[in-house]
């Protein structure tokens, strides 16, 4: 995690794009846990299932990403939970040994695919890796058990009236979309799209995770 403290109007400012791409990951993961159960069935179920966790692994990482101009929602987390502090980063330290894998993997394959096939072997190397995916699976997990206590936090009306105030301070913000019916600015959007719960109490709905796959020496997951 990056070294960075934030103030909580930093944060606050920060938080509707973890939000947005939260909701991202949080749909395409129940897609994938879908087409594990069969409940979902694709023209290759296995070719299919492998993107699929391509995917999901890269917006996954893009949620704690080391970039500087990025998003790691553990800052923005320690900055407006002080008192969950320890929790948070205990969260983080038992994630923290897969960042570099997860890092590989995104920069190799997800999102910006690489031109030189040994960086493509040695990113797609976790694909063969049933400890490896494992790791994956359990990392995601206990992620997903610390993001659903404070989400349940701050999913409220008054949460996001106090992100509203930070962001009304930008001009650009206070745009009209082009073409938008009807009318609303960007702030309006953005906030529209990163409390989709408070419109919709069942968007939050996440599927259980599936077992681990079995590996059957191809590189594909059964």
């Amino acid at each position: 995690m990056r070294n960075r403290t934030l103030t909580r109007e930093q944060a606050l400012r920060e938080y509707p794009m973890y939000k947005i791409r939260y909701f991202e990951f949080h749909n395409f993961s129940n897609v994938f846990v879908d087409i594990c159960e069969g409940s979902f069935v694709p023209i290759n179920p296995v070719d299919t299932k492998d993107i699929m966790r391509s995917v999901m692994l890269g917006l996954f990482y893009s949620l704690f990403d080391s970039n500087p101009k990025a998003i790691n929602i553990f800052n923005v987390w320690i900055s407006l939970h002080p008192t969950l502090k320890d929790e948070i980063l205990a969260v983080w330290h038992q994630m923290e040994p897969l960042v570099k894998v997860f890092q590989k993997y995104r920069g190799a394959l997800t999102f910006h695919m690489t031109d030189d096939p040994a960086d493509f072997a040695k990113g797609w190397e976790a694909f063969w890796d049933q400890t490896q995916i494992e790791a994956f699976s359990e990392a995601q997990r206990v992620f997903l058990v610390l993001n659903k206590k404070l989400a349940e936090m701050e999913s409220s009306v008054e949460f996001r009236e106090e992100i509203r105030k930070i962001l009304e301070q930008d001009s650009v913000l206070s745009q009209q979309v082009s073409g938008s019916v009807p009318p609303q600015t960007w702030r309006d959007l953005i906030l529209k799209l990163a409390f989709r719960e408070l419109d919709d109490k069942n968007y939050m709905r996440f599927r259980n995770p599936p077992e681990p796959a079995v590996e059957d020496g191809t590189g594909s997951q059964k």
